[in-house]
């Protein structure tokens, strides 16, 4: 994680390939607001998946029903 002076009272957008349940979206936002006192955040995802996703991003271009593999997931993978 960043300095936390770095994001002191900044706007900060995190931007992520899919929400499925939301939970990692969630914590990062909260992460940065209690410990790193930013001004705001705003989420920002390619896909959400609308029958697990419990905490919604901001902005989202679809709505999907069942996990995405996408082709970067491929270099995870061990």
């Amino acid at each position: 994680m960043p300095d936390k002076d770095l994001l002191k009272d900044k706007n900060v957008l995190i931007v992520d390939d899919i929400a499925d349940s939301g939970a990692t979206i969630k914590f990062v936002c909260e992460l940065l607001m209690k410990d790193y006192f930013v001004k705001d955040v705003k989420t920002a995802v390619i896909l959400t998946n609308k029958v697990n996703c419990k905490y919604y991003p901001d902005y989202s271009n679809q709505d999907i029903d069942a996990w995405i593999d996408f082709p970067w997931d491929k270099f995870e993978k061990k």
